[in-house]
């Protein structure tokens, strides 16, 4: 994305000085780099929606071509469409976000709130990085829950409000300084508003950070000619101070071990951190330091499900049957009350198969049940789609190991309602199909195909296909079963 981004944005620039010797090919060229380059970019991520807004922060700064009435209606025209676009596409996405905040720990104000402060911090670590502050596990930061709270935010607020009412005062005296700055403050236009995606993560500054980078190098280029020297050496000397801390952070992630230890120590109330170290530790063998350290994380982070539902887990392999239990009563209640996790679904699909591979025999049906139970009456699980597919799935593995159709059933329904998935739809057919109701699976998978498939024409085309597949085979199991019982060959 951020390579198509750059090609299309670059293409706008060379097509640009066209825009007075030769009119229809520049509008052509402009609109192929913009609406073409654009749409492409966004095929490969979302952010390369922003192709329009790039190449307007650009024009605005650093273009200096003239600009002819016909481009002035070209602008007009290509950028205020984007604008329209953008705003539906944010108004369309509202009951989608409403839902995934409902999840989250912060609102939409407190995550605009919040981003001020982390946006600062991409900018100040892009300028000058050190090793600690570049973890790549931030989901500790506290979010913004008022103006005042904490009073950073308050600052950071003002601060943007006057840097980019700056860069726009004097885009054409400072355009340099300008396009970085705007460049950056766009970059950051889809990640670091108010879509409900997580706070904190560095690699969001990849694209932004152009824009910065560029303006040093270039004002460092168009020093005065008495001091072009200087600067130039002077940006020399800090592209070795770049290097130098880019060979420490790169040096310590090529330790995984050490890495994660380290990120352990350096954010402790990062859960992510713990996982991390906690998964090398068992992965070389010391189950018992794993142990202890999501032990300590799940203490720090009381609301953490995730972290409850690994220790439950990990325990299978450490404790005994009693303190088993103990931990697994200890954790419903978090699970009740706590944020919704991904690992807390993970865990308990890990220790699900684990029961049922016979490497977990503190994990009964039952306890899986009240787990479940216990994360199905959180309203922030119910409020993801994608956990109560999973949470219904895991609990109709059980109910179809000791052969119960109906219950069976009845969970991969609830499942599919929450959110269709192409592996539910397919243990739907396979459970009806292996209980030699053929007629019946067919039916189901049928039904998918005419009512279930999803949008997105390469997706259904995937799901068309292995859909058909598998009803071609049970179609050839009912063929072969039938001809087993009247006593003929089977093929």
């Amino acid at each position: 994305s951020a390579s198509l981004t750059l090609a299309a944005v670059l293409a706008y620039l060379a097509a640009r000085p066209l825009a007075q010797p030769r009119p229809l090919a520049c509008a052509a060229l402009l609109t192929l780099a913009v609406a073409g380059g654009g749409v492409l970019a966004a095929l490969a991520k979302e952010n390369g929606a922003l192709v329009p807004l790039f190449a307007l922060v650009a024009e605005a700064t650093i273009v200096t071509a003239p600009r002819p009435r016909w481009f002035r209606r070209w602008s007009l025209v290509v950028f205020g469409g984007w604008l329209v676009a953008f705003l539906a596409y944010t108004a369309a996405s509202v009951p989608h976000m409403l839902v995934t905040y409902a999840s989250r720990d912060f609102t939409p104000l407190q995550r605009l709130l919040t981003e001020s402060r982390i946006v600062g911090e991409y900018l100040f670590l892009l300028i000058v990085p050190g090793r600690e502050a570049l973890s790549p596990f931030r989901d500790d930061y506290a979010a913004s829950t008022g103006l005042t709270d904490p009073v950073m935010t308050l600052v950071a607020l003002l601060s943007w409000a006057v840097t980019l009412a700056a860069a726009v005062r004097w885009r054409r005296t400072f355009p340099i300084a300008s396009f970085g700055i705007l460049w950056f403050a766009a970059g950051h236009l889809l990640e670091s508003t108010v879509f409900p995606l997580e706070l904190y993560y560095h690699h969001r500054n990849y694209l932004p950070a152009v824009g910065p980078i560029f303006a040093i190098c270039a004002a460092a280029h168009a020093a005065p000619e008495a001091l072009r020297k200087l600067s130039l050496a002077a940006l020399g000397a800090y592209g070795v101070l770049l290097a130098t801390v880019l060979f420490s952070v790169t040096s310590v992630w090529g330790e995984p071990q050490l890495a994660s230890a380290l990120w352990f120590n350096e954010r402790p109330g990062s859960a992510r951190a713990a996982q991390t170290y906690a998964r090398q530790l068992a992965e070389s063998g010391d189950l018992a330091g794993a142990a202890r350290v999501l032990g300590v994380a799940a203490a720090r982070n009381p609301l953490d499900s995730g972290l409850a539902m690994q220790t439950v887990q990990l325990g299978c392999l450490t404790d005994t049957g009693e303190r088993w239990q103990q931990k697994a009563q200890a954790i419903l209640p978090r699970l009740r009350n706590g944020g919704v996790s991904v690992a807390a679904v993970d865990g308990l699909r890990k220790m699900t198969t684990m029961m049922l591979d016979g490497q977990c025999a503190y994990a009964t049906a039952e306890w899986i049940r009240r787990l479940t139970g216990a994360m199905l009456d959180n309203p922030k699980f119910r409020n993801r789609p994608e956990a109560l597919n999973a949470l219904h799935a895991n609990l109709a593995r059980i109910y179809d190991r000791d052969r119960q159709l109906d219950p069976t059933m009845r969970e991969l329904e609830a499942a599919q309602a929450a959110m269709p998935s192409l592996d539910t739809t397919l243990m739907m057919g396979g459970t009806l199909a292996s209980a030699g109701l053929f007629d019946d699976a067919i039916a189901k998978l049928e039904a998918a195909l005419d009512h279930q498939l999803p949008a997105n024409p390469l997706a259904a085309g995937v799901w068309r296909r292995v859909i058909t597949q598998a009803i071609a085979q049970i179609r050839e199991l009912q063929l072969a079963q039938a001809r087993t019982r009247s006593g003929g060959p089977s093929r």
